[in-house]
């Protein structure tokens, strides 16, 4: 019954409360007048990591974050944390915070057990962690959480992304996805009447309600309870708000939405408008400003470089993703979709020299199957493939690119000498140069897909990601071997080899909460090395009779590249350093690709196709889990390059 003065919303949101989470007990098998379920406010610490663990906490409404080593997954409705610390008598793993006004159904250790001692088939159910499907199917999956989507400028088609991103999130859930646009135009939905007739469905198979801003949505008291109302029966709530929407709804919206990404256009007046959208939330205690992403929309194929720095240095957001208004629009947004799922594929690829060009071989076998990374993050040879593949050159391009080195003496177009080797003997620049014919001037924010490269800060030995900037410089500083290659400044800062701190940078895509990757690991464990010695050794008795005495001694006398001379003895060592940090990161992995060979050296380029054959090969044997891994892959035009020439 309504209190006198009590809104009508709150009575409503109640009873749908009771009624949503009592069904989910049910199927549980739970009475839920005797559960222990209570309300958490938002910004509730539910337990922190390495606190000592007695309970677990299944999600009947609202939304938690999950937060382990900047790692965060978003829970919601159906979702449960802390049951495997709790069954194994150990520490809590991850930090828990709740991100909306949630109802947790609390259950200790004792009865944890007797639940699945009376209810085995729960089992796979808790299991969600494991990143495999759920066993329990009959645990609906609606009330996934509410995203919101917001222009800052008139100028972008902000309801067509809005629309599109909610047909991604159709297609790659298979669940109802509804989206409510907030409008100031006149709309004959009233908060108090059935939401069925007033929804609309399209062909895309998701439905639209257009809800007009009045002033009782201005605020968080008329936001929530419509939210309550709308979440239920719907996988992913996603909110269009235009830009003619008052700030005082967007943040409304914030308040209650697990995401929030920012339309904008790279234009001074774009800039202004989230200044004004950050400087409020500072001013408000409580609100997550990590939950704003900030997408910049290109409204042509222009270059618009360093937009970045700019708008970073400027509010303090991270540029999250890029629209371009051309054939990938529609392939990035489902990135996005994937992201909101949690369903992003990332490809780390390690360093290793020539070895590293077994990556080409990988990426055509996933070209070849439809299978599309959303992220691709590389360390020194693994990142100038990643760069290549980044801006749009498919697999056989890049075959073509590495067969161009058909004999160990053409390797003198990539080397440029320093008189005076105080800081290294080869500068790099050519080698610069040559992927410049190929890329261009291309930055981070043109490339076609999303790409990380990793390099190594020379003054602290700290990993840098770049994320921005001139790619090709940004791969530069990456290959530079220390000991051989001068080593890379950029804006003040000397860079080294990406090797030397992250060799396989498995750890950059966990971080930015990719939750299915693969790795190309290419660096030579001790048994590959013993297996390489086996082999020359053979070869050496084979040749035995071959009368080559002097040409060995007299190329170990002037070669500094041959081996047991001083760069094969750097790079040796280097890799001594790297193969346990690689080792180590590959337990972060969900599939692990080693293309190893007992032939050839560090830098031998000469024989690509050996290695990409090799590429090829761990990919083939491994690609009935590479498809399990990525499920539903990306569709659409992925290949095309950016408007450069390749090199002849």
């Amino acid at each position: 019954m309504r209190r006198p003065g009590q809104p009508r919303w709150t009575v409503i949101a109640r009873f749908l409360k009771w009624a949503k989470k009592s069904a989910l007990l049910r199927r549980l098998g739970i009475q839920p007048h005797s559960a222990p379920i209570d309300d958490y406010r938002r910004g509730t610490v539910i337990y922190q990591e390495d606190e000592p663990s007695d309970a677990c906490y299944l999600v009947l409404g609202g939304a938690c974050e999950s937060r382990h080593k900047g790692e965060a997954v978003t829970l919601g409705p159906g979702d449960v944390f802390g049951e495997r610390d709790v069954l194994g008598e150990k520490d809590y793993e991850r930090t828990i915070r709740v991100t909306e006004d949630s109802v947790l159904l609390r259950m200790g250790r004792n009865r944890l057990r007797h639940l699945l001692q009376e209810r085995p088939e729960l089992a796979g159910y808790l299991n969600w962690k494991s990143r495999e499907p759920h066993a329990f199917s009959a645990i609906p999956s609606p009330g996934c959480g509410a995203i919101l989507l917001a222009s800052l400028s008139p100028g972008i088609p902000d309801l067509r992304i809005a629309e599109q991103l909610c047909g991604a999130l159709r297609v790659d859930t298979g669940e109802p996805i509804l989206l409510v646009h907030l409008t100031r135009e006149e709309t004959d939905f009233r908060s108090d009447e059935s939401l069925d007739r007033h929804l609309h469905r399209n062909d895309a198979g998701f439905s639209t309600l257009n809800v007009r801003v009045t002033s009782e949505l201005k605020d968080a008291a008329g936001i929530a309870p419509l939210l309550a109302r709308l979440n239920g029966g719907y996988c992913h709530l996603v909110i269009h708000a235009g830009a003619e929407v008052p700030i005082e709804t967007l943040i409304s919206c914030l308040d209650q939405c697990s995401k929030a990404y920012v339309l904008l256009r790279p234009t001074p007046e774009d800039l202004y408008s989230l200044n004004l959208l950050m400087r409020e939330l500072r001013s408000l205690p409580g609100i997550d400003r990590s939950r704003i992403k900030p997408l910049v929309y290109f409204p042509d194929d222009k270059p618009v470089h360093d937009v970045c720095q700019w708008i970073e240095q400027s509010t303090g957001a991270p540029v999250h993703a890029f629209l371009r208004e051309n054939a990938f629009l529609s392939a990035n947004i489902r990135r996005l979709a994937r992201e909101t799922t949690g369903r992003r594929l990332g490809l780390a690829l390690s360093s290793g020299a020539a070895r590293g060009l077994a990556h080409i071989g990988v990426i055509q076998v996933l070209e070849e199957n439809g299978i599309e990374p959303d992220v691709i993050a590389g360390s020194s040879m693994g990142a100038y493939i990643a760069s290549i593949w980044g801006c749009g050159f498919d697999g056989k391009v890049m075959e073509k690119l590495a067969l161009e080195i058909r004999s160990p003496w053409e390797m003198r177009h990539l080397i440029d000498l320093i008189l005076t080797p105080s800081r290294g003997f080869v500068r790099g620049e050519r080698a610069k140069r040559r992927l410049k014919r190929t890329i261009g001037d291309a930055h981070f924010s043109d490339t076609v897909r999303p790409i990380r490269i990793v390099a190594t800060r020379l003054d602290t030995l700290e990993r840098k990601i770049f994320t921005h900037g001139e790619v090709a410089s940004a791969v530069h500083a990456s290959i530079a071997i220390p000991g051989i290659c001068m080593p890379v400044t950029l804006e003040n800062t000397t860079y080294v080899d990406g090797g030397i701190a992250d060799p396989l940078p498995v750890d950059v895509l966990s971080e930015m909460g990719v939750t299915r990757i693969i790795a190309v690991n290419t660096i030579p464990t001790p048994e590959n090395l013993r297996d390489r010695i086996a082999f020359e050794r053979e070869i050496a008795l084979a040749e035995s009779g071959v009368w080559r005495a002097p040409f060995t001694y007299l190329n170990r006398a002037i070669n500094p590249f041959a081996g047991g001379n001083m760069f094969d003895i750097m790079m040796r060592s280097l890799h001594g350093v790297q193969i346990r940090v690689a080792e180590t990161s590959c337990l972060g992995a969900d599939i692990v690709l080693r293309p190893h060979s007992c032939e050839g050296r560090w830098h031998d380029f000469a024989n690509a196709a050996r290695y990409i054959a090799l590429g090829r090969q761990a990919a083939l044997e491994n690609l009935a889990q590479i498809k399990a891994l990525a499920e539903t892959p990306i569709h659409g035009p992925t290949t095309a390059p950016l408007k450069m020439a390749v090199a002849a």
